[in-house]
């Protein structure tokens, strides 16, 4: 993808195709989660939700395998070995930059999978929140950030990735303090809000921390650099919630109840959370991207803008879900005119 999208538009292009792709998977989540509801055993139900998922995923493969292959003369062709890798892996490992952008990835996914893993749990069995209600509160979210993939896309191509990741971080980092006081007499408040912000801001995030990649990985060696800032996140997101696991299960049924505040297992977990996506914010202060524009410009852009990011991206969003409407009129429309020559 590096190599098939210009740089200078590559965040729009992700903000458009993150648009596609989050409608589809917000229509498919509201329809399985009616289904899950319906269905008397749960156990079948998400049993033909991953086979359905699993069916979606060789259909996108057979798609992928498609594509054409890129080639260009700036990538290595040196012959295939261990010694190879190991050597390109060290080369990655050399490279100070990228791999303060690598060691924020991994103290980033270390401290979202730390949490986020247990939150639908914490709605289900805690709150008491049906899935078709999740479902419908999570398209708050959805709307949120799709409707602002475009206005994200475009601030990173003009002021840089890193000043997006910044902003959007420090909104995310903020969730788990609402996620922390939300009880079962306020979640009808908290929830949504905290899906708003949370869509808005991993909007930026996702698409800035795509790009970022792309553009601090030296090309020739680009497919080693990806594979090292994949890999060691890939093992923090999988140890984190091992360890938010173990505290909820350590601490079991047992809370305190401080009179205006009960504290219990996920209480524990989330108030853990404030600090453990508090603290990679710094390391990604250290992270130097060629022609970054400075954080009080950017800032004052995405204040400026937002209202009217949001507008635009609800009339794209509100385009794309017409799609099939109006491509099943062309296609009507074809038959009719063949039948009136015929």
């Amino acid at each position: 993808m590096g190599e098939i999208i210009p740089e200078k538009v590559r965040g729009y292009y992700m903000g458009r195709r993150s648009i596609v792709a989050g409608l589809v998977g917000m229509i498919a989540g509201i329809l399985l989660g009616i289904f899950l509801d319906y269905m008397p055993s749960k156990h079948v139900g998400f049993s033909m939700v991953y086979l359905i998922g699993a069916a979606a995923g060789f259909m996108s493969y057979y798609y992928f395998t498609r594509l054409p292959d890129t080639r260009t003369p700036d990538i290595s062709r040196d012959a295939f070995s261990l010694d190879l890798v190991w050597k390109k892996t060290l080369k990655a490992f050399a490279n100070k930059n990228f791999m303060n952008l690598v060691w924020f990835n991994v103290a980033w996914a270390f401290g979202i999978a730390f949490m986020n893993v247990y939150l639908y749990v914490f709605m289900i069995k805690e709150l008491k929140l049906s899935y078709t209600l999740i479902t419908m509160i999570g398209i708050v979210g959805n709307v949120s950030s799709l409707s602002l993939m475009s206005f994200w896309g475009r601030i990173a191509d003009k002021y840089g990735n890193k000043p997006v990741m910044l902003i959007c971080a420090n909104i995310i980092g903020f969730t788990p303090y609402v996620w922390a006081v939300t009880t079962t007499s306020n979640y009808f408040v908290t929830i949504p809000v905290l899906y708003a912000f949370s869509g808005l801001a991993w909007a930026g995030f996702n698409i800035a921390v795509f790009n970022i990649v792309f553009k601090l990985a030296p090309k020739e060696d680009r497919s080693f650099y990806l594979s090292v800032n994949m890999l060691l996140p890939s093992i923090a997101a999988f140890v984190a919630p091992l360890v938010s696991g173990f505290i909820i299960d350590s601490i079991g049924t047992n809370k305190l109840d401080f009179g205006f505040y009960v504290l219990g297992g996920f209480q524990v977990v989330f108030i853990l959370g404030i600090f453990m996506r508090g603290l990679p914010i710094r390391l990604l202060k250290k992270v130097t991207e060629p022609q970054e524009e400075n954080m009080t410009k950017v800032r004052q852009s995405v204040v400026s803008g937002l209202g009217g990011g949001f507008l635009e991206g609800m009339g794209v969003l509100f385009s794309y879900m017409l799609f099939p409407v109006a491509y099943s009129g062309k296609i009507v429309g074809n038959i009719i005119k063949r039948r009136k020559k015929d």
